[in-house]
């Protein structure tokens, strides 16, 4: 009945669903998911990375192609939030970063879930590894690359920073960054 409603809308659905590790996705659900795509019906998939349950790039490898066997697209993998009582399934930046690497090396680029937190107070997820490590690069004015902006220089890939994923290796990424505005 569910079906045939959504089916029948005028509106274009899209519905999300949560799975963390492959072993929940049994043959009669994958069917399910199945028959909601073939009715014109966008799945994703929303998981929470967890200690213990799914920390490792291979499992997240085999939720990503057990998702996309039953139609549903890797659309988040969040970072867990700190809530009370489920510090037990925390992981340190350093796992999450070295699992997600590898993830991106295992996966296509469209089975990749994107790695978010969930801030209090924000209007929307945080993505947590494309914008600081890969798709924003931000510029580390040294006073050699500062002189380069005096005149027009083209901007090699040596002259970018990336950022670190320890914190103390951050923080002093951080304090040697100056601002710069290109344009009006």
């Amino acid at each position: 009945e569910l079906l045939s409603m959504l089916k029948n809308s005028r509106l274009r659905i899209i519905l999300v669903v949560h799975s963390n590790h492959a072993s929940e996705l049994d043959d009669f659900t994958c069917k399910r998911l199945n028959q909601l795509v073939q009715q014109q019906i966008t799945v994703l998939n929303q998981a929470v990375l967890l200690k213990g349950v799914n920390d490792s790039a291979q499992v997240l490898t085999d939720l990503s192609y057990r998702l996309f066997d039953a139609g549903v697209m890797p659309y988040y993998l969040h970072v867990l939030d700190k809530v009370k009582g489920a510090h037990h399934f925390d992981l340190p930046p350093d796992d999450i970063y070295e699992i997600y690497t590898e993830i991106l090396a295992n996966l296509p680029g469209y089975l990749v879930p994107k790695l978010v937190r969930e801030i209090a107070g924000e209007n929307n997820k945080t993505p947590l590894f494309g914008v600081s490590t890969f798709l924003i690069y931000i510029i580390k004015m040294s006073k050699h690359t500062s002189d380069i902006f005096q005149t027009p220089t083209e901007l090699t890939r040596d002259q970018l920073s990336f950022c670190p994923t320890t914190a103390k290796a951050l923080q002093e990424w951080v304090s040697g960054i100056s601002i710069l505005q290109l344009g009006n």
